[in-house]
Parts: C-alpha cells; sequence; structure tokens
C-alpha cells in the first residue's frame, strides 16, 4: 500500500503473514519522507482490522 504525508511523499507499507509470527507484520519504508524520523517503521499486530491498514495496530 503506498500512501501520502500531508507534504505528497510516498510511504510505501507492506503486510506479512509469516509462519511463528503470532499477527501481521507491518513494515513502513519512510525513505522517501523528507521530513521522516526514522526510515523504517516495524510492527507486529496482533489484532487488526481493514479499518486499521492506514492506522496502524490496535495493540502496538
Amino acid at each position: 500500500m503506498i500512501r501520502p504525508t500531508v507534504e505528497g511523499d510516498p510511504i510505501l507499507t507492506y503486510y506479512r503473514a509469516s509462519p511463528g509470527v503470532d499477527g501481521i507484520e507491518v513494515m513502513s519504508d519512510n525513505t522517501a519522507d523528507r521530513f521522516r524520523g526514522e526510515d523504517f517503521d516495524y510492527q507486529v499486530c496482533t489484532s487488526i482490522d481493514a479499518t486499521q491498514l492506514t492506522t496502524g495496530c490496535r495493540d502496538a
């Protein structure tokens, strides 16, 4: 999923289900964001629904 920042810079987010991971891995590539803090964000969401695909984990 690609979504823009407020300034219009693209943020690319990957969602992955993997064996041995209790939930969904969410990885965001912030390298194109001119005002970024971290280059990459990583979370494991143990409970997520479709409304959270742009807002992040309920349990993070």
